[in-house]
């Protein structure tokens, strides 16, 4: 049990302090305005890859982890097995679980850089102070790096350290395939929906409860507020499944925004098993085909 005295910061608390510091020593120098850069992962040739990789870099403690449940505390562990299951940290005080069936959400993994562009204030050059790459797309837990190095010269925010880039692509290549059997299998089960839908003479009209998420979601959209959106557009989906079927559509289109690619293939695959006849339905295919091409990139 936690001692009153004790306190724990969230994680990104923690990042803004190691942020401050570093700050702290800039001296001359002139420190702008945080920057973001996003990297998106590659699929490996294999499952076996995948998991031979995140074993190797959690072996080497090249990046940590942290349970979000619990007050961000950075797992201590011996040793790491990774198994078609999940991974299993041995720890001291026994053995922790993370079942990779557990760990993705719908959206895509991504590596996330926080950094500072500095600019030298003799020189007038510019570069790059990087202090925290973090994996997005998880549920539960934290994975990240810092970096404790200041005024590493990097010849472009796309530049990583192996071991975050490769452990990107390693959760992304598992996702994408732990995906792809999931929404294949939901696709499937909403086939007969669609078809018992297009065969109503009648249509079902939208509640007035459906229609406030509708309007809400929208609303929280047009502020660049996605997850809001998406929690209140997937409210509606539960009151009705079918009365509102551009609700698929833009929950498709808030998907991409989020660049979460396969999330957004899915859902636009639904709206036009519902209305294959829109206005907008070529479209809408064609959407579908330029996110297949950054899921699965020509080589």
């Amino acid at each position: 049990m936690m001692k009153k005295t004790k306190f724990h910061l969230p994680i990104f608390s923690v990042f803004v302090i190691g942020l401050m510091l570093l700050s702290s020593n800039l001296g001359a120098q002139e420190q702008e305005t945080l920057k973001t850069y996003v990297y998106q992962p590659k699929t490996l040739s294999s499952m076996d890859q995948a998991l031979e990789t995140i074993s190797h870099i959690l072996n080497d403690k090249c990046v940590s982890i942290t349970d979000t449940a619990k007050n961000s505390k950075k797992f201590k562990y011996k040793k790491a097995i990774v198994t078609k299951d999940g991974i299993e940290l041995q720890m001291k005080s026994g053995i922790k679980m993370i079942y990779f069936s557990k760990l993705f959400g719908e959206g895509d993994i991504t590596l996330v850089r926080l950094y500072h562009l500095v600019t030298d204030a003799k020189t007038g050059e510019k570069y790059r102070d990087y202090y925290n790459d973090y994996i997005k797309g998880i549920k539960n837990f934290y994975f990240y790096k810092m970096h404790s190095g200041f005024g590493v010269t990097m010849p472009d925010p796309g530049y990583y350290p192996s071991c975050n880039a490769e452990l990107a692509d390693a959760l992304f290549t598992i996702e994408k395939a732990m995906n792809s059997q999931n929404q294949q299998s939901r696709l499937e089960a909403f086939k007969q929906v669609a078809e018992q839908y297009r065969a109503l003479k009648t249509k079902p009209v939208q509640t007035e409860e459906q229609r406030k998420y509708v309007v809400q979601a929208t609303f929280f959209a047009q502020q660049k507020k996605f997850p809001q959106a998406i929690e209140l557009y997937k409210k509606a989906l539960f009151v009705d499944s079918t009365a509102f079927p551009i609700v698929y559509y833009d929950l498709a289109n808030i998907y991409a925004e989020t660049q979460s690619y396969s999330a957004a293939i899915f859902y636009m695959k639904e709206y036009l098993m519902l209305v294959p006849d829109a206005s907008g339905a070529r479209a809408a295919q064609d959407k579908i085909y330029e996110w297949e091409a950054i899921v699965n990139p020509p080589q």
